[in-house]
């Protein structure tokens, strides 16, 4: 335009001068929409990437938060078994030890019978007094049953209460393992909750950080539309003086 020549008092520019300016700027308007275009690929790049990895990463957390459960669920599957062999075990000592006493108890008493018996036969032999013989014989039997007597009651009554001792002790070894169960079960539930939960943040903050870049990226597509448009504007101006 400095190249322009006065016609009558009329300036006239350099019509060269003024095509080569067009064709520049015409030439300028692809290579920016293919740049926007390149922006607008890679923005839908990112979100597909985005999306991917944090469905790849929920998917994860909930498989570690499900081994995580079923671990719980079966250390405490395994605690229980092993408190009730232990109770059963327990409870059979029991019983063992119980029978062992009685048993003990009615050898005891048969000995002492039999030990009677045999003391009154030989007083019986040996006195001339038969009656008298035979009442000692027979008080002696009956000390030595009613002290059998004695000693079966006392074996029987301890053997119930190590029964019930032991009853009790099962009751409340079962009981512990169940709460325990249920506390593990309990803490396995929570922490799965709060996996969830954490990856659950972390892929809302990845979402906003992607939509942050998406903002950024349609900011800079509307600028170069807009550019683009003005250099249209320009051209038809330059145009639309160029025809006057």
């Amino acid at each position: 335009m400095d190249n322009a020549t006065v016609v009558m008092g009329f300036s006239r520019f350099n019509q060269e001068e003024f095509y080569t300016l067009v064709q520049k700027v015409r030439a300028s308007l692809p290579e920016d929409m293919r740049r926007a275009g390149l922006i607008a690929d890679d923005a839908d790049r990112l979100l597909e990437k985005a999306e991917r990895d944090a469905h790849d990463q929920l998917a994860q957390a909930r498989q570690v938060a499900e081994q995580e459960v079923e671990n719980a669920q079966s250390s405490a599957k395994q605690f229980l078994e092993t408190a009730h062999s232990q109770a059963d075990q327990v409870r059979a000592s029991g019983r063992r030890e119980a029978e062992q006493t009685l048993e003990l108890a009615r050898q005891e008493a048969a000995r002492i019978v039999e030990e009677a018996r045999r003391k009154a036969e030989v007083m019986v032999q040996q006195t001339a007094v038969m009656e008298q013989a035979n009442a000692q014989a027979r008080s002696i039997i009956s000390g030595a049953e009613a002290d059998a007597e004695v000693l079966r009651r006392e074996a029987r009554s301890e053997a119930d209460a190590r029964r019930t001792e032991i009853d009790r002790y099962v009751r409340e070894l079962r009981a512990e393992t169940d709460r325990y169960a249920q506390d593990m079960r309990r803490d396995s539930d929570n922490y799965a909750r709060e996996v969830l939960v954490e990856v659950e943040q972390q892929l809302n903050n990845l979402i906003g950080g992607v939509e942050q870049k998406m903002g950024s990226l349609r900011n800079q597509v509307q600028r170069g539309r807009q550019l683009l448009e003005r250099s249209q504007q320009e051209a038809d101006r330059l145009s639309t003086t160029t025809r006057r």
